[in-house]
């Protein structure tokens, strides 16, 4: 592999890693994301900020996300200024190319996600089942999710993709609100209650995912760690594959980095977050609360004598 534009390659989570909305913290400045209807949401603090400046001009950066296609064309602070770009959505299951000295935006690779189609058309009939259960059961147990906050059972797609359900969520953006704003957690709660019941009866191998009042279930054949690795292993081969010179443009930019630096903000980015050579995390993430919480259990062994 030939030497790349930068010695450093940046893989990182976005929301809650490199921004996040007001309600999460207020002192965020710079606006980074829109919402649908087009005003500021996500914004990154002061340090963020000079985080992201110093990462986007100093490596080459590949971001890593739970969003779809719809929702990172909203993510405009996303900025590098590599000419060849890659994104990873879809929780890794789609693969989007740009290219800033042409104006065509993102457009997904779609040669990466057929692994993960296939993959769905092969349990379509268990995920049907799965979300149909699930369906029941919501309107079982908590009748008033669907009446009164407006929820709904959604499968989700890919692009390039439209007839094949890859995963499901519970969308109750609504009840999310209502908790936090009336600080009554007990519905939600009760929903969390649910959702993880349902995963450990399932007859799929499903994982809970849960952002800003969407509650996914997804099943165990992608994450965003196996993503990474794909990727990763492509940087060692000669011929990337998938055929498209869109991405061997794009790995011949990375190169062979000689540090890779990881960012996340949720416990389960640590997975993808511990391939790379050094792990970056807010202090106000997850992950650094439960690490704070587990230090008095911890030994702590030096070489000092």
């Amino acid at each position: 592999m030939t030497k790349g534009l930068f010695s450093t390659l940046f893989i990182s989570g976005l929301d809650n890693t490199l921004f996040q909305s007001k309600w999460m913290d207020s002192t965020g400045l710079h606006p980074m994301s829109r919402s649908v209807s087009g005003d500021p949401q996500g914004y990154a603090t002061g340090a963020q900020a000079e985080l992201w400046d110093a990462m986007r001009h100093e490596a080459f950066c590949v971001g890593v996300s739970a969003r779809n296609f719809e929702q990172i064309c909203r993510v405009d602070g996303w900025d590098p200024i590599h000419e060849h770009q890659l994104m990873l959505i879809d929780h890794g299951m789609t693969l989007l190319y740009r290219n800033i000295f042409k104006d065509e935006g993102w457009a997904p690779i779609e040669g990466w996600s057929l692994p993960y189609i296939e993959m769905a058309n092969r349990n379509a009939a268990a995920l049907k089942k799965e979300g149909t259960e699930l369906s029941f059961e919501l309107t079982k147990h908590m009748p008033d999710l669907v009446t009164v906050h407006n929820s709904k059972l959604v499968y989700s797609t890919l692009p390039g993709f439209n007839n094949t359900n890859v995963f499901y969520s519970v969308r109750a953006g609504a009840l999310y609100s209502h908790a936090l704003v009336n600080n009554d957690m007990a519905p939600l709660n009760k929903l969390r209650s649910l959702l993880h019941r349902h995963v450990s009866t399932s007859e799929l191998p499903l994982t809970y995912f849960e952002i800003d009042g969407t509650f996914s279930l997804l099943p165990g054949w992608f994450s965003k760690k196996t993503a990474i690795q794909r990727l990763i292993a492509m940087l060692d081969s000669p011929e990337p594959g998938l055929d498209d010179p869109r991405l061997n443009a794009a790995i011949r930019a990375i190169g062979k980095p000689k540090l890779i630096l990881t960012a996340g903000a949720r416990p389960d980015d640590v997975e993808f977050m511990s391939l790379g050579h050094f792990m970056l995390t807010p202090t106000k993430s997850t992950i650094t609360k439960n690490l704070v919480e587990q230090q008095s259990e911890i030994p702590l062994l030096t070489d000092i004598v």
